[in-house]
């Protein structure tokens, strides 16, 4: 691993801001004293000016595309000092935000362990750009606004749909047991009716007035009670009496 001409400090905390363009429009004192530039020849340049030509552009352009999307960006970046003395930053860049408008960026550079200047040097000989395992959250971030309000209505709107038809189901499914027990109450009156009326005619024992009860159950048609000759001194509406009613 090559050796840095600039030995870092580890308290070192180099803030740079930047205008959309990239160039450079605030520095802090810690910067400036470690670049060897003046502030004057700073402020107004690109922030190129202290990025060693050993960098990768690809390396730039996952940088520019990230804050761009308005995240932030974090990786290992090679710099030089005005006298070209070589040095690696861990450079950390957010996108400064006023009135929801992203108005510029700002850098925070902190020195890097030797594993990380190590694992940069391997990445940056490669010519292009690694190809990134598969991220949910990247491939969300990527997407335009109308596809991420899109895929994050669709599941609301599904939830709503189901409880919806939940909610239908339950209002059909207590009508119909509501339904079922009103006729279930209106049979059960009718054969108490019946049994009623043959207890007190005391032609409860026929067997054909007892199936007479059970097809009332059952809602169909019934024949006319039977009467034996026994009962006949009886009153003559209920030797009339036909599927159970007496007239009037």
């Amino acid at each position: 691993m090559e050796q840095p001409d600039v030995d870092l400090d580890e308290s070192d905390a180099f803030y740079i801001e930047t205008d959309l363009d990239g160039i450079i429009t605030y520095v802090n004192d810690t910067f400036v004293k470690m670049s060897g530039f003046s502030r004057n020849e700073l402020i107004g340049e690109n922030l190129n000016i202290v990025h060693h030509p050993y960098m990768p552009q690809w390396a730039f352009e996952d940088l520019w595309k990230t804050v761009k999307g308005g995240h932030p960006w974090q990786g290992i970046i090679k710099n030089r000092t005005k006298s070209s003395a070589q040095y690696w930053v861990r450079a950390t860049v957010s996108p400064v935000m006023r009135s929801g408008q992203v108005v510029g960026y700002l850098s925070l550079w902190q020195k890097p362990s030797r594993l990380e200047i190590s694992e940069a040097e391997k990445l940056y000989r490669m010519a292009e750009a690694p190809r990134p395992p598969f991220s949910i959250q990247r491939w969300f971030s990527n997407l335009n606004l109308q596809t991420k309000l899109q895929i994050m209505i669709q599941p609301a709107l599904l939830i709503v749909g189901v409880l919806a038809t939940f909610g239908v189901y339950s209002q059909m499914k207590a009508t119909m047991i509501d339904n079922v027990q009103r006729r279930a109450v209106a049979t059960a009156m009718q054969v108490i009716d019946s049994a009623n009326m043959l207890m007190v005619t005391g032609e409860i024992s026929i067997p054909a007035n007892r199936k007479l009860m059970i097809k009332k159950n059952h809602g169909r048609t019934a024949p006319p009670i039977v009467k034996t000759d026994a009962n006949r001194s009886g009153s003559p509406a209920i030797w009339t009496r036909t599927a159970g009613r007496a007239p009037r």
